[in-house]
């Protein structure tokens, strides 16, 4: 069976190592730069790369598929757009790496973030998760 170019690099794409320059424990894609993120695109990303060999819904604590979303944080550690958030099952994600699967999926942009601590709020609050990091560590490419 032949790969068409496309759906080569794509799967090189996925599974090379997702640890190197800047990386990140969570990456979605966005609508547009500086925009809503899109649920629809990153979830294409993760279905592309087989989302039981790279890319799992985040955190990842109990059930990878659960699809909690992050509230955003408009001070400190966290996402800066709320939404549903990919982590690796191999570890970090690479920044550049992850957008262009995102451009691969007809996404606009992508946004990511690191997180040491979260909390996972009540029912209340519809299960959703935030960071309780203090530092900032984010970025959009």
């Amino acid at each position: 069976m032949l790969l068409s170019t496309k759906a080569l690099a794509l799967a090189i794409n996925c599974f090379l190592p997702l640890a190197a320059a800047a990386s990140y424990d969570y990456c979605a894609c966005q609508t547009k730069t500086d925009g809503a993120l899109d649920d629809t695109k990153t979830s294409l990303v993760a279905r592309s790369c087989g989302d039981s060999y790279s890319f799992v819904y985040g955190p990842a604590i109990n059930d990878a598929n659960s699809k909690q979303p992050w509230l955003r944080r408009d001070k400190g550690a966290g996402p800066r757009f709320q939404g549903l958030f990919l982590q690796s099952i191999f570890g970090k994600i690479e920044g550049n790496l992850f957008y262009n699967l995102c451009r691969d999926v007809g996404a606009a942009d992508s946004s990511c973030f690191n997180c040491a601590r979260l909390q996972q709020n009540g029912p209340s609050q519809g299960g959703t998760f935030q960071c309780t990091d203090t530092e900032k560590v984010y970025d959009n490419y």
